[in-house]
């Protein structure tokens, strides 16, 4: 639900971090267990990266076991960044007093919604998938599992998750709920047709701080959403430094991720700017609301010049190793700025 984009939370979101930040970034945050792409776009790889084929045939397919597969289909990472960020939001709305029998129910139930969520999206994509190179291994390109399977066990997670989130919570189940659907009714489709995905799929991407927030207040303040904002700003920078080292694989599957020919690069490197400073801005909306103080503001504030100076730093080069250190400076930002966030909070 953290949508890299294939970020968000797949960012994210499809796309985000899988493998790891130093064994390659392969799919934005959680949707990358497919291959490593060495060295981006730059120098001379640009070339070389267009040249790699599309897809590869099923009978090349290594074997696997159901519950790699299983595994693979959920995206396992991603649904790690969800819960961290579910919990630490959690934590942020009520720093007491824990109930634990109902954080535990929030995790299980957010797991389960996240999980199901990315498998959806699969059966989705799969088909888009099997024509990019760090997509094409994965369960149902490769044949391993079928669509219809893939869809009723994703089905079946996501039902289970928001079941699960209605007993703790009504509103963190409608979080649920609006997540799923818009992360595999709306945003999915939506990026076959127009670069405004990154935007829509930033929703879904920042729902799961709504999710641990309402379990923890019973409802969505001012103070929630100054949160959520937070979040669905980070996504857009670390989306478009993915969408930029994949450009070639996203073209080719014909999602429309960013502008077509030479205004491309512009574009990014405009929006990667601009939406680090707009990153900036929103951190400080929880100081504004009373949610933290001044020693939360200075470290928000010297986490996100590092990020600036990583955006800065792509627009002047816009080539895939300043793409990547913006993607790998944000994936270093993040959880800092929540850890902050709880820290201060918690202490006051």
């Amino acid at each position: 639900m953290v949508p890299q984009h294939e970020a968000r939370f797949e960012a994210g979101i499809d796309g985000g971090i899988d493998g790891g930040i130093d064994n390659g970034i392969d799919n934005g945050i959680g949707n990358g267990l497919g291959q490593r792409l060495d060295g981006g776009f730059d120098g001379g790889v640009d070339n070389a990266v267009e040249t790699y084929p599309a897809v590869r045939p099923v009978a090349s397919a290594p074997a696997g076991t159901l519950s790699s597969d299983l595994l693979a289909l959920v995206r396992p990472r991603l649904a790690t960044l969800g819960l961290a960020v579910v919990a630490l939001s959690y934590v942020i709305a009520q720093p007491t007093e824990h109930d634990a029998s109902r954080l535990v129910a929030l995790l299980v139930g957010s797991a389960l919604a996240l999980c199901g969520s990315s498998a959806l999206n699969q059966v989705a994509e799969w088909r888009r998938d099997a024509q990019m190179r760090r997509t094409a291994m994965r369960p149902i390109p490769m044949g391993r599992l079928k669509p219809w399977a893939a869809g009723m066990f994703g089905g079946i997670l996501a039902v289970a998750g928001v079941r699960v989130l209605w007993g703790v919570e009504p509103l963190a189940a409608w979080a649920a709920v609006g997540g799923v659907l818009s992360y595999v009714g709306v945003y999915t489709p939506l990026k076959t047709h127009t670069p405004l995905a990154t935007i829509v799929g930033s929703v879904p991407g920042a729902l799961p701080v709504l999710m641990g927030w309402a379990v923890a207040r019973g409802e969505i303040d001012l103070a929630g959403w100054t949160v959520f904002a937070v979040l669905f700003v980070w996504q857009l920078p670390h989306f478009l430094a993915i969408a930029w080292m994949y450009r070639v694989d996203y073209a080719r599957a014909g999602f429309r991720i960013l502008p077509d020919g030479e205004a491309a690069g512009g574009f990014v490197a405009r929006q990667i700017v601009a939406s680090t400073v707009l990153l900036i801005a929103a951190s400080m909306l929880p100081v504004g609301v009373g949610l933290v103080g001044g020693s939360y503001a200075v470290c928000a504030l010297v986490l996100g010049a590092a990020f600036l100076a990583a955006s800065i730093q792509f627009a002047r080069l816009r080539s895939g190793a300043a793409a990547r250190r913006v993607l790998k400076v944000s994936v270093i930002y993040l959880p800092l700025l929540f850890a902050a966030l709880a820290w201060f909070h918690v202490s006051r």
